[in-house]
């Protein structure tokens, strides 16, 4: 099948799981024209169906609960139940038990697609082992505070909160949730808000499609505000004809070495409607890959974010002396195998 095929199945499965805005995939289907990176972040679902075959001897890796969808865009910070801003992955929509090698040759191939990066595969394969190694000898969430100066000048949330909530505000919309999904956003607020106003949203990339929604309030002056994106099963489960999918967003994101966002949460509205629900504020800050265009990747980054693979990996039993044993007998070239397909994907996508 090629990719406009599996692109139309993938998105009838879809319409079993959540009332897909029709609108919402129009608009996904122009961004996977606008280069190879941005159909890389839209078409997981195509991953997963052509990389396991067309790097077969990883499929026979040791698998372990994943991210998946692992991409360079995937990382970002939030503050824990402690107050510490955490920084490392920040989407768990596709987590699925899959062979741990995809999540590294994923983020590695998302790397080198960054529009007019100078960065090599060879740089970024090696930053990114350098730090997935690290990460399964000594795996902990990363926090911000006290991190290194590069990480703090490259991390950081931005603190323009009036910058950032103008934004957000100018971006509101007339649609409205469905009163079920009102009501569970309402009842995600602090005690004491006023004013509360209800919004669609359109953010992303793999996830367009699902209706998100969004609820901004008053709260001592201040605006607070949260999101509930419809919750699927992971496109893995798709493209391997799972039966009865279970969706693995909360284990993963509150796994054993991690350091939880406290208010991100999956919630049902209804028992076969779930969202997942989280704060939307200046320190929910995601990575933005444009402002790496038309430089290389900063290497210590890269580290960075394979080291929160590592520990999420290494959160599944048995798991880091088996990921470590298996290593021994890997080879390279994984990356370029994977970017060629992708372009290929790519060149027939724009082509329709």
């Amino acid at each position: 099948m090629t990719i406009v095929d599996d692109n139309a199945a993938y998105e009838k499965w879809l319409g079993d799981w959540c009332d897909v805005v029709q609108a919402d995939l129009e608009y996904k289907h122009d961004r996977m024209k606008l280069n190879p990176f941005a159909f890389l972040r839209a078409t997981f679902f195509r991953w997963v169906k052509v990389i396991p075959v067309a790097l077969l001897e990883l499929a026979a890796a040791p698998a372990v609960l994943s991210v998946g969808d692992a991409h360079v865009e995937n990382f970002g910070t939030w503050v824990a139940a402690n107050g510490n801003e955490i920084w490392g992955v920040n989407d768990f929509d596709d987590a699925a038990s899959i062979p741990y090698p995809f999540d590294l040759v994923r983020l590695a191939t998302s790397a080198v697609l960054v529009p007019q990066t100078t960065s090599t595969e060879a740089q970024v394969s090696a930053a990114i082992l350098e730090g997935y190694k690290a990460g399964l000898a000594t795996p902990r969430p990363t926090i911000v505070t006290g991190a290194p100066d590069w990480m703090q000048a490259q991390l950081m949330s931005s603190r323009g909160d009036k910058h950032f909530w103008k934004g957000l505000l100018q971006k509101i919309t007339t649609d409205t949730p469905p009163l079920d999904v009102q009501q569970m956003l309402l009842a995600t607020l602090p005690a004491g808000f006023t004013n509360a106003s209800f919004s669609s949203r359109r953010k992303g990339g793999g996830g367009l499609g699902r209706p998100r929604y969004l609820v901004v309030a008053e709260l001592a002056g201040k605006p607070v505000a949260r999101e509930a994106k419809a919750a699927v099963p992971s496109a893995w489960d798709w493209a391997h004809n799972a039966k009865n999918p279970v969706l693995q967003f909360m284990p993963l994101a509150s796994g054993r070495y991690r350091s939880p966002d406290p208010l991100l949460n999956v919630v049902a509205v209804s028992p076969n409607r779930q969202f997942i629900v989280r704060p939307v504020s200046p320190e929910s800050h995601k990575i933005d890959i444009d402002q790496y265009a038309n430089a290389a990747l900063d290497p210590r980054l890269l580290s960075a974010m394979a080291f929160d693979l590592a520990s999420i990996h290494a959160a599944n039993a048995n798991a880091q002396a088996a990921i470590q044993n298996d290593m021994k007998v890997r080879s390279d070239g994984y990356t370029e195998v994977a970017r060629k397909s992708v372009e290929d994907d790519f060149k027939v996508w724009t082509a329709t």
